[in-house]
């Protein structure tokens, strides 16, 4: 298995000053759904990722100036944004009939970066925020529902957190204030396991993190803005390695599985223009 080598622009023509969000959305046809922010407006948009003609369709509402969070819960994709209040904003859509329309989210913990969203292993969606203080919150729901933040305690961060459900654990990742990377994690639905450090590796900017064929993948930024990544079976990790072809960015990436087919990559170039390169199977 390997990394392409190749970085490719997005089809769409979109130029953005953020991170973008992606997820697979199952349906008549499966594909991985891209999100992100129209620097113009603030407004999310999102296309397939693929070669069909067309643009980037608004989902109009809320506006944001940081990445948009997506996950699924059920049948149900929630789209999550912190809004230029700092107060949290959700959208969803149920079998892919459509956007509800934008909603108020957990109300009580104003931020300043971009949210994550995962599904747990409770049957409840997991949102993470972090909060004005620099601790990390979190805040669930059952589909119905959202719970009151709770703090994830002994950590703080400047950035967005990172997290996905992996076997039967929860995984979160987050920036520490010394700039290197830090993980926790949930088993049991209730309590954290503790923050314990990864390999060495300093970054100002959020990770990115995905589960591909059984792995853990890690994505980060370094200083010099070369994207690297980490892998792990969920025991130890492989070491970090550069992704091949040279992309930098200025803002964090973010990653998505096409089933076991493939892995996708996408970085905000430091032009604006967004791209992604691929991870196959060999």
């Amino acid at each position: 298995m390997s990394w392409t080598g190749k970085w490719s622009e997005a089809p769409g023509g979109l130029r953005t000053d953020v991170s973008v969000a992606a997820t697979l959305v199952t349906g008549v046809v499966s594909d991985v759904e891209v999100f992100a922010v129209n620097p113009a407006d603030h407004q999310v948009v999102n296309r397939p990722y693929d070669l069909s003609p067309g643009g980037w369709g608004p989902i109009a509402g809320a506006k944001t100036d940081a990445a948009p969070a997506v996950a699924i819960l059920g049948r149900t994709l929630y789209l999550v944004v912190k809004g230029l209040d700092q107060q949290v904003y959700v959208n969803q859509n149920f079998a892919s009939r459509g956007w509800d329309g934008w909603a108020a989210g957990p109300a009580g913990r104003p931020t300043d970066a971009a949210l994550t969203a995962a599904s747990g292993l409770d049957h409840n969606l997991y949102l993470f925020a972090k909060g004005l203080d620099q601790k990390v919150y979190v805040s669930t729901t059952d589909g119905l529902t959202w719970g009151d933040w709770a703090e994830v305690p002994g950590q703080k961060t400047n950035t967005a957190p990172a997290a996905v459900r992996f076997r039967d654990r929860l995984k979160l990742f987050v920036r520490g204030q010394d700039q290197q990377l830090y993980a926790n994690e949930k088993t049991d639905g209730k309590n954290w396991a503790g923050w314990s450090a990864l390999p060495a590796f300093s970054t100002n900017l959020a990770p990115a993190v995905a589960v591909f064929k059984d792995q853990l993948y890690l994505i980060a930024v370094g200083l010099d803005q070369q994207i690297a990544v980490n892998t792990s079976d969920g025991r130890t990790w492989t070491g970090w390695g550069r992704v091949p072809g040279d992309q930098t960015t200025d803002a964090a990436a973010s990653l998505a599985a096409l089933g076991e087919s493939r892995l996708y990559l996408f970085a905000k170039g430091i032009d604006q223009k967004l791209y992604a390169t691929t991870f196959l199977p060999s």
